[in-house]
């Protein structure tokens, strides 16, 4: 008898996973939010890791645009963080550029705020106000949000939202406020995945 109910239950058992694989191949869509569901040339099959990644690759390739420059002819090599002791009302430049550095022995291009990969350090004392004038040198459009930083919206770095874009060549002077004590960073909130990535990232204390 009790042998009977285990090739019962293990039959049961057989059917129900049985009847959920089948009920899930028929029921699979798309992995990309935002994705047409009807669109034939979207559709990922979840039985397929290859198709899938295939599928999510020439998605982000078809948002990228122009093909990234990889070249480093004439660039410069990415230098040393430099630390800025800054004062109220201290007026600063800061560009964001093209250069070059050398990991596990080979040149690659990179992006840097003023040629540093970090980025320049700022030590600010709490409640000081300063003003960095930051002008783009790269190829792509940009900008700096002051991460955690209390100030001005228009001073936010957000494009198109709290200020306009910083398109190739252009310069815009930022005001801070250091209200609050503490570790903060900036960073782009332009592709910050491709631009952050590529150095352009660093702290203010």
């Amino acid at each position: 008898m009790e042998n009977k109910t285990k090739i019962i239950s293990g039959l049961i058992l057989f059917l129900f996973l049985l009847v959920s694989s089948s009920l899930f191949k028929f029921m699979s869509f798309p992995i990309l939010i935002g994705m047409d569901m009807n669109s034939e040339n979207e559709k990922c099959d979840l039985n397929s890791e290859t198709a899938c990644s295939i599928n999510l690759e020439n998605k982000i390739n078809s948002n990228k645009g122009n093909e990234v420059n990889r070249s480093i002819d004439n660039l410069k090599l990415a230098k040393e963080t430099q630390i800025l002791n800054l004062q109220n009302q201290d007026k600063i430049n800061l560009s964001i550029d093209i250069i070059k550095k050398e990991i596990a022995g080979k040149e690659i291009r990179m992006f840097g705020y003023n040629g540093q990969i970090p980025g320049p350090l700022l030590y600010v004392k709490q409640n000081s106000q300063i003003f960095i004038n930051v002008t783009n040198n790269l190829d792509t459009d940009t900008t700096i949000h002051w991460h955690g930083l209390r100030l001005d919206n228009k001073f936010d770095g957000v494009p198109e939202i709290t200020m306009k874009i910083q398109e190739p060549g252009e310069s815009f002077e930022y005001k801070l406020d250091f209200i609050d004590e503490g570790i903060y960073w900036y960073h782009p909130h332009v592709r910050e995945d491709y631009q952050q990535e590529l150095g352009v990232y660093m702290e203010t204390c």
